[in-house]
């Protein structure tokens, strides 16, 4: 089914107006909703599904009885309890859709029976849960998929790759605060402050997971000189890229980037990209792919960070959670 494309790209300096000066600082603007930020999780419902190679990722549901589902994906070592997870399901179940936040494979009380990771190009996982929702919970009319960075890219990737069947009741996607050209947002969190600030905290997260799984992991790979990297490039050339098949680092992230995608995407799909994003590079603004097809539209405010864009200094309410909501009644 092909729907209705909508129109190009914008690209507006007051589409986003931070709150205070303060969050015009691309670093504040990122850290403070991440470190300060609160969102209600009573509500959330834990759950399973399981995948085609057998390994059952946790996921949660927020439930209204809606005829529509969103589905989301977070960032790099992100999970459903992150504030801008909860923060949208809340808000969407508010504007009357079904939410299910996924959390990636091997985390959150997840199995991990076999050798290999979540990363950035991990669409098998996204597609399997989606055909269960299809499958399973065929009560559903529409379905649409968000991603935050990480996420973002594999979302962004699953609707443009040309070997995934995708199900004609996918009517939209987004795209937050994403990375879509790996090399060059490698090389921008690779050095300086976001090494500093950025890096070595993703670092040291990875690193921690793969000493808890290393049993597992070390059936296809050495860990020990992922466990030495300094740098996330580093992790990504020793561990990422040689145990999912790609290699080393360079070849995962030309192979995984969903900048090669964008033209093949479909359905009407958003980015919201800040400009001031301290992770990302000049590259990871695909201005030329959205004039070139017009199911695919990014935004660039002025001002957001990475995944930030607060609306005020309690951190509970995000831009970026009005323009998912309003993309989908668009859509």
């Amino acid at each position: 089914m092909r729907v209705i494309p909508v129109s190009g790209f914008f690209m507006t300096d007051r589409s986003y107006q931070p709150p205070n000066p303060l969050l015009r600082f691309p670093h504040l603007s990122t850290i403070l909703p991440a470190l300060l930020g609160s969102s209600e999780q009573n509500a959330l419902v834990r759950d399973s599904i399981r995948l085609t190679d057998g390994e059952l990722i946790t996921v949660d549901w927020l439930r209204n009885g809606s005829e529509g589902l969103l589905i989301v994906l977070p960032g790099l070592e992100g999970h459903s309890r992150r504030v801008y997870m909860t923060a949208t399901a809340h808000r969407l179940s508010n504007a009357g859709w079904d939410v299910l936040l996924l959390n990636h494979r091997g985390t959150e009380g997840g199995t991990l029976t076999r050798p290999r990771t979540y990363h950035g190009g991990a669409i098998e996982d996204l597609r399997d849960v989606i055909d269960y929702v299809c499958k399973d919970h065929s009560c559903y009319a529409k379905i649409a998929a968000c991603g935050f960075s990480l996420g973002g890219n594999i979302t962004l990737n699953y609707l443009g790759n040309p070997d995934i069947d995708r199900p004609a009741k996918l009517v939209a996607g987004i795209g937050i605060s994403v990375p879509c050209d790996f090399t060059g947002a490698a090389q921008v969190i690779n050095q300086g402050l976001p090494h500093l600030i950025y890096g070595k905290r993703f670092l040291r997260e990875l690193k921690s997971r793969v000493r808890r799984h290393r049993s597992i992991y070390e059936q296809g790979i050495d860990c020990n000189a992922a466990l030495k990297s300094t740098t996330l490039f580093e992790f990504d050339d020793q561990f990422t890229g040689p145990l999912n098949g790609f290699g080393n680092a360079e070849n995962y992230y030309r192979r995984v980037s969903c900048l090669q995608y964008i033209l093949n995407i479909e359905v009407p799909t958003l980015l919201v990209n800040a400009r001031n994003d301290p992770l990302l590079s000049d590259s990871c603004f695909p201005f030329e792919h959205a004039d070139q097809n017009a199911y695919f539209q990014i935004e660039a405010p002025r001002s957001g960070g990475h995944v930030g864009f607060s609306h005020n200094f309690s951190f509970s309410e995000f831009y970026y959670v009005d323009r998912i909501c309003e993309w989908l009644e668009r859509h």
